[in-house]
């Protein structure tokens, strides 16, 4: 009886510590989703400014022409 009781307490331990261990498996699971979304959100942001900063280049390089067009223009009239 006693090899029988010891027995079931050992089913049930292991029965317990695989619901632990499904439980913690579905917790990483989710942490994993939401790490993968907030990572895609970083990447979201990083790739938008990226363009921003390629169309200020843009901007600052035209502006860089129209001045150097402008300081020729004032050598000229002097």
């Amino acid at each position: 009886l006693r090899q029988v009781t010891d027995r079931n307490v050992s089913l049930k331990t292991k029965d317990t510590l695989l619901d632990e261990k499904e439980s913690l498996i579905e917790l990483m699971r989710e942490d994993n989703r939401t790490l993968m979304m907030e990572n895609q959100k970083i990447i979201d942001e990083k790739k938008a400014v990226e363009e921003e900063n390629f169309v200020m280049k843009q901007m600052l390089e035209r502006l860089n022409q129209i001045d150097m067009q402008h300081e020729k223009k004032r050598k000229q009239i002097k």
